[in-house]
């Protein structure tokens, strides 16, 4: 197969964007892996699968009901076992207990105590929360019945008391840090959990050229690792992984027997905001491109390194172990074999992370 050209973004976007409509062809038709989490679409080698659930080797865990806000603002609301999947991309978040109830509706309430850790609160509606006991932080007033507000505040070791007016739905308080209020739990009578999303496909990384890459959206800064994504071969030895540390470094890692042969430590991720990741190996060489907002950053080519060995798992937005959830939206996985220039992964970066 011949490398994309330094003018030939068709060569990276071939022929009309896969529209779903009948006689239409996709772009990724021709990747070895597209995992398009935000139309939906998904290829491997040149077959289509639908749904998600139909790609080789698709197993997906999460107990509970999760809900999701769509890139329109909608809200929706997916079964247990089912992937939070919509035009934000795949929701992929760690174990999570939201201790308001009911989260519709709500009322004035005072809470267990809480930890001296960052909390998360949030809802729809035109009313008000007003905060005391452990925080003062807010209040938070909201702004209409289809916007979401959020708060996020470190109360101190002690009971919360919510006091709550006016009309609020789809509350929520999680520990931790969500910037965008993170997922939606309902509640009734009592705090309701949901489980570690986990969503693994089959994948391979061929003993040839290749580039691997991963967009998506991080969550505010993490207390250890985030990862956007990894493949691996169901363990920690041999893998590649694309994360954010625990002082918000992007960082891209390939490791073979357990052993880290190629390490990229690229630019600053703090905050929100789409990022784009990107691992070129190139005449056993690996290179890595990384881009959040208009900073794009890239390594210096490494020297002939061993390829990981019988990698064959995909875990979006986790570790291969299920640890260092994204808490954040995967928003697509990418291969593709070939030869890659610098100036078709620097093209490549610009069309993938605005």
């Amino acid at each position: 197969m011949r490398g994309m050209s330094i003018n030939s973004r068709l060569d990276i976007r071939v022929g009309p964007r896969g529209s779903g409509t009948a006689g239409a062809v996709s772009a990724y038709a021709a990747y070895a892996l597209a995992e398009r989490f935000t139309v939906p679409e998904y290829w491997v080698s040149g077959t289509q699968y639908s749904p998600i659930t139909a790609l080789p080797g698709y197993t997906f865990t999460r107990s509970g009901t999760q809900g999701a806000v769509d890139a329109s603002g909608a809200v929706q609301f997916f079964a247990p076992a089912v992937p939070a999947i919509n035009s934000a991309g795949y929701h992929a978040f760690g174990a999570l207990t939201n201790i308001i109830f009911p989260s519709n509706n709500t009322t004035t309430q005072t809470t267990p105590a809480l930890t001296a850790a960052p909390y998360t609160l949030s809802f729809f509606g035109t009313g008000t929360v007003t905060l005391s006991g452990a925080s003062t932080a807010g209040p938070l007033v909201g702004t209409g019945a289809s916007n979401r507000v959020v708060l996020v505040f470190t109360p101190t070791a002690a009971a919360l008391t919510l006091t709550v007016s006016g009309t609020i739905t789809n509350a929520g308080l999680l520990l931790g840090n969500f910037p965008d209020g993170g997922p939606i739990i309902t509640t009734t009578t009592a705090a309701v959990g949901i489980g570690l999303s986990d969503l693994d496909t089959d994948t391979t990384l061929p003993d040839e050229d290749y580039i691997l890459w991963v967009t998506g959206d991080f969550s505010a800064a993490p207390a250890t690792y985030q990862m956007l994504g990894s493949v691996s071969n169901g363990t920690t030895s041999n893998q590649i992984y694309f994360s954010r540390t625990g002082s918000s470094v992007s960082e891209i890692q390939v490791q073979v027997g357990g052993a880290a042969v190629f390490t990229y430590n690229g630019i600053a991720l703090s905050g929100t905001g789409r990022t784009f990741m990107v691992v070129r190996r190139k005449a056993g060489k690996f290179t890595a491109v990384i881009r959040k907002g208009g900073v794009t950053s890239t390594s210096v080519e490494s020297g002939v390194v061993a390829n990981p060995i019988g990698v064959t798992k995909l875990h979006a937005g986790l570790w291969p172990d299920g640890s260092f959830p994204l808490n954040g939206q995967v928003r697509g996985v990418f291969r593709r074999s070939g030869t890659f220039s610098d100036a078709d992964l620097t093209a490549l970066a610009l069309e993938e992370a605005p």
